[in-house]
């Protein structure tokens, strides 16, 4: 997907907004069904991502991350940021 608008015009949310919809219908707990690791619980899960956005740049990344921190709010999913040149 390409969006070339203005700032502040929501292109952000354009693919946010869908997207976090998708995930809320297909697991209203935030929790998808794996076969559970040998073990106890829910320590020994593997945990795997259900969306990947993928930016050019880390600015760019980062304001996304920002923006779906703010819409995935008070939900049970977490949104997290990855790229070069710093710590996860």
């Amino acid at each position: 997907l390409m969006a070339c608008a203005q700032t502040g015009s929501g292109k952000t949310a354009a693919f946010l907004f869908p997207t976090l919809s998708k995930l809320c219908n297909d697991f209203p707990d935030g929790i998808e069904d794996p076969p559970y690791a040998s073990g106890y619980g829910r320590r020994n899960r593997k945990v795997y991502p259900s969306v990947l956005v993928m930016a050019p740049t880390r600015e760019l990344a980062q304001q996304i991350h920002l923006e779906a921190r703010k819409f995935s709010y008070r939900s049970p999913f977490r949104c997290c940021v990855a790229y070069g040149g710093a710590d996860i």
